[in-house]
């Protein structure tokens, strides 16, 4: 965002544009024939709203002793703070203000004091609030501000959300305040400018998949999808919804939204294709089928044993691999982890990776058999951990995949 001078854009309105100059000390001040020389202090004081940039706000009646506080309280960044300061100093009313009190800003010294009332000498009630606090509702706030789900908070143009105080600005239509600026609301304030997501850019008006060269936009289901190559075996299929036809490739067949290969159907319209004919269901983005009887021999705990392609029901990992973006066929994109740059990602074979057996382990769709409590040897054979020696202390289970203390 570009920011200008502080005073040339603020469109600054308050009560009162009066502005007295007194330079004077503190000087004994009489009130309802009462001396309060002890009794409240002078205050430079003004009704702040503004703008800077786009960003529009109004804080209400501010002192300038109090805008450090009232800033910090309310997360108020430092080029509003200064704007703050700059138009009190320019435009605030000095008047004489009684301990405990709240300035009105009505440019004649006018003020409040809420809760604690205003005895007949002007002052406000006894209170064990510091003098530089007022109460509106029996707690004690910093002029200025007022007590809120447990927060002393801006009383004017800001709110209250998770225990946190923040500033309520207003943004030109069909943008919203993010972190310190106003965006497109369908954008991320990302490193201090206005974005799309990584991998997503923005196109008419909205945030899409960044599509690699030989892919294209299919603005049904907002994924990227391979162009239609018909010189290499793509053909256009009509879909078994009878909706618009789609581009499958040599081998596969047009479903609903996606395409797949032989033996596999999509489940209802989720872009996941599992074995066709045996009833199975979509869970977690993962094909799930109900257990019947191994595809695989019995066989002794350890021994490895050698799958064909067929046998292999491999989880893509990342929702974006579903129809293989990102990875190898048999591979899945498993994000690398929390510390790495967003959106790395690696690709493994969920068969047989001992740190992601039978999906990825970063997603908790798979397994790290590293992981095992007391295991020393270990391994992963489609798909599912086995152990096949513990330490010391430890003893093998009878299904051969964990450890149990002797």
């Amino acid at each position: 965002m570009r920011f200008f001078s502080v005073l040339p854009l603020l469109s600054l309105v308050p009560a009162a544009l009066g502005y007295t100059n007194l330079t004077s000390p503190l000087e004994e001040r009489t009130f309802g024939g009462s001396s309060l020389s002890n009794k409240g202090s002078y205050q430079n004081c003004a009704r702040v709203s503004g703008q800077w940039g786009w960003i529009k706000w109004d804080f209400g009646c501010i002192c300038e002793d109090d805008v450090e506080q009232y800033c910090r309280n309310n997360n108020i960044r430092g080029e509003i703070k200064n704007s703050i300061y700059s138009y009190i100093s320019s435009h605030g009313v000095r008047s004489f203000f009684p301990h405990n009190a709240q300035p009105t800003c009505d440019g004649r010294g006018g003020y409040t004091c809420g809760s604690l009332g205003k005895k007949s000498d002007g002052t406000c009630g006894t209170t064990n609030c510091e003098s530089s606090h007022w109460s509106s509702n029996g707690s004690c706030c910093p002029r200025g501000q007022t007590y809120s789900n447990g927060k002393c908070c801006g009383t004017t143009g800001c709110g209250s959300k998770g225990g946190q105080c923040y500033p309520v600005y207003s943004c030109p239509s069909g943008q919203e305040f993010k972190q310190t600026q106003c965006c497109p609301s369908y954008q991320d304030e990302i490193n201090g400018k206005c974005s799309c997501q990584w991998g997503y850019e923005d196109k008419n008006g909205k945030c899409v998949p960044k599509c690699n060269d030989d892919q294209k936009l299919d603005e049904r289901t907002n994924k990227c999808v391979s162009k239609c190559d018909t010189s290499n075996g793509w053909t256009h299929q009509k879909c078994k919804n009878n909706g618009p036809s789609i581009c499958c490739p040599r081998g596969q067949t047009a479903y609903n939204t996606v395409c797949c290969a032989s033996g596999k159907e999509e489940i209802d319209k989720s872009g996941i294709c599992c074995t066709s004919g045996v009833g199975a269901k979509v869970q977690n983005g993962q094909c799930i089928e109900p257990t019947g009887k191994s595809k695989h021999p019995k066989r002794m705990i350890g021994t490895q044993i050698n799958l064909t392609p067929s046998d292999k029901v491999v989880p893509y990992g990342l929702e974006s691999n579903a129809k293989g973006q990102l990875c190898p066929a048999s591979m899945a994109a498993c994000p690398i982890d929390a510390a790495s740059p967003k959106g790395a990602y690696e690709c493994l074979d969920p068969m047989s990776d001992i740190q992601s057996c039978g999906g990825c382990a970063t997603l908790a769709t798979g397994r790290d058999c590293t992981a095992i409590p007391g295991a020393r040897w270990m391994g992963c054979n489609a798909g599912s951990c086995e152990v096949y020696s513990c330490k010391k202390g430890w003893k093998l289970n009878a299904a051969g995949t964990a450890c149990e203390r002797r």
